[in-house]
């Protein structure tokens, strides 16, 4: 029998960085979602607590 550790799925936050900060809903569309289009804004998605 072989043991493995438990692999940590890396999971992408839902909000993009931008919408997080500013606390307004994220469309999460792909590569940039409209709230980080319309305020030129970079559209990233960072990883889940």
């Amino acid at each position: 029998m072989t043991t493995t550790a438990p692999r940590q799925n890396v999971r992408l936050r839902l909000a993009c960085d931008g919408c997080s900060a500013a606390k307004v809903k994220c469309d999460k569309k792909h590569p940039a979602c409209d709230g980080c289009t319309n305020n030129q804004l970079e559209c990233t998605y960072s990883a889940s607590r």
